[in-house]
């Protein structure tokens, strides 16, 4: 009987050890999550990125739509260091390559498990880039999108997508609020949200004032962009893709508000030099569109950057008249969370009233992806470049649509999530592309006598803010100072003025008492 008992202890045990051994690789293998694309170095590769909660292997298994034949490829990995108390800290990246253009490939994620099973995600499709588009090349364009928040433009854009007219996503700096926010959890809550947008479409990104916590670490690690090391290095969080008739340029406007402002020439320099090229490419790709966070010019009654507040225009001083010179079609940017459209203009003057063979570039805000800080307020007098503005109240959160028809005409929508409706939309009619300074002489190697040639003198922001903030308090001191000091001559006036007084009594009183004396 003791030894029936024995044995039934001891199978009990090994039971439960195997269901406490099972339980546990349950939790840290999962099945891979957070899955987004984003474009490869050229046409024939696709990148793909998930998480995981442990160091294991994990691969990409693709095949052409229209074949059986799969490929494998394997995931370099890279570990978050800082704020991932609560998050995934494991991304993987995978490039999947010799890919044919235009073409519609399947492909899954595996993870080999520590117990050696493998798990799969669900199975999902891409189309590659292609050379040439006969219909109209699309992409989605907003800044400014939360987790939590943005869930109705996640919702509004997935049905935007079974449309199958997108090329690709780009979402202009300011993702998740913030991704390292709550050990991480809200930047992995943030990825689950998007990944019935990003496991279909190449999420492209540029960096916003929101991811510059930790040097960008969760930023330059999470995402990746074309012909860059991964993670992202903090002084290249800059990069251009062409897309059929369109030469697309995504920058960084933080390195003008950061700690690495040693790098604002590093861009310049790479952004001239990008130009040059795509100039003299034009006649291939004849539109050159460019992206980044904060704007150069807006109609909003806060104290960023591009408003008329003190200490303002970092960005407008460093690129406008980069992007100007070399013939920049439209400027696509974020952070203010409205909506606003320029007329074609320079230095705060608009150069057409239309948008008919325009000579400057035209700006458009696009930052109501929608986020926890609300919608930011307009002015109620804008100014002559201003052409419009979505003033709705309540305002609803919105996106942009791009459609590139041919070489001279380009269509602009903006979609109001709630309603659908379209708030505003314009055609961009360009027959003559190219430098709207005709008088730009710059090579590659910056050689030029024009001023767009070298890099503007780059005034560091924080050195600024300090220098600025020494000159206050040196000349609030000054002026306690001199006030004291005024104050000091006027009492010391006054106690001489008084002693005068008291001496001239003194002397009544002696000549009265000699006088009475005598």
């Amino acid at each position: 009987m003791n030894a029936i008992c024995s044995i039934l202890s001891l199978m009990l045990l090994v039971s439960t050890m195997v269901c406490v051994s099972t339980t546990f690789d349950n939790t840290i293998c999962m099945e891979p999550e957070q899955i987004h694309l984003s474009l490869g170095d050229d046409y024939s590769k696709m990148v793909v990125m998930w998480s995981s909660p442990v160091n294991t292997t994990s691969w990409v298994e693709y095949r052409p739509i229209t074949d059986q034949i799969s490929y494998k490829s394997y995931s370099t990995v890279r570990q978050l260091t800082e704020d991932v108390s609560n998050a995934l800290p494991f991304i993987h990246k995978a490039v999947l390559q010799n890919l044919d253009e235009g073409s519609v490939y399947r492909y899954y994620i595996s993870t080999q498990c520590l117990n050696r099973s493998i798990i799969s995600s669900n199975e999902y499709n891409f189309t590659t880039i292609k050379t040439q588009y006969v219909s109209p090349m699309s992409v989605l364009v907003y800044g400014d999108m939360g987790a939590r928040v943005g869930v109705n433009t996640i919702n509004k854009l997935q049905e935007e997508i079974k449309t199958s007219e997108y090329t690709c996503i780009w979402h202009i700096g300011d993702l998740a609020y913030d991704l390292q926010t709550d050990g991480g959890a809200i930047g992995d809550q943030f990825m689950r949200e998007i990944q019935n947008l990003s496991a279909y479409l190449p999420y492209m990104t540029s960096p916003g004032n929101h991811e510059i916590y930790g040097d960008f670490l969760h930023y330059s690690t999470r995402f990746s962009t074309p012909n860059t090391r991964w993670p992202i290095p903090l002084k290249q969080m800059y990069y251009s893709y062409d897309i059929g008739l369109v030469h697309f340029i995504s920058y960084s406007t933080e390195v003008y508000f950061v700690h690495d402002q040693n790098f604002v020439c590093d861009q310049y320099n790479w952004l001239l030099q990008d130009l040059i090229r795509a100039n003299q490419n034009r006649s291939k790709r004849p539109w050159i569109i460019a992206m980044g966070h904060r704007p150069m010019y807006c109609s909003n009654t806060n104290s960023d950057d591009c408003t008329r507040s003190f200490m303002s225009g970092w960005v407008r001083y460093g690129l406008e008249d980069l992007f100007y010179s070399q013939g920049v079609d439209l400027i696509l940017q974020g952070h203010e969370h409205s909506y606003e459209r320029s007329w074609p203009m320079y230095k705060r003057q608009p150069i057409n009233l239309d948008y008919n063979n325009p000579r400057a570039p035209v700006h458009v805000i696009s930052g109501a992806g929608g986020c926890k800080e609300g919608d930011d307020k307009e002015l109620g007098n804008r100014e002559s470049w201003s052409a419009f503005i979505d003033n709705s109240k309540p305002h609803d959160n919105s996106y942009g649509k791009l459609h590139v028809h041919n070489t001279s005409h380009l269509y602009w929508q903006q979609i109001a999530v709630t309603s659908g409706m379209v708030l505003d939309s314009i055609w961009m009619v360009q027959p003559a592309h190219g430098p709207f300074d005709k008088s730009v002489d710059c090579d590659l190697n910056g050689h030029g006598s024009h001023k767009v040639c070298r890099c503007p003198m780059v005034f560091h922001f924080e050195t600024c803010i300090i220098a600025s903030s020494v000159v206050l308090i040196v000349i609030v001191v000054t002026i306690v100072t001199l006030c004291c000091y005024c104050k000091f001559r006027k009492r010391k006036t006054n106690l001489k003025k008084e002693y005068s007084l008291a001496k001239q009594e003194m002397d009544y009183l002696d000549d009265d008492l000699e006088n009475l004396i005598g």
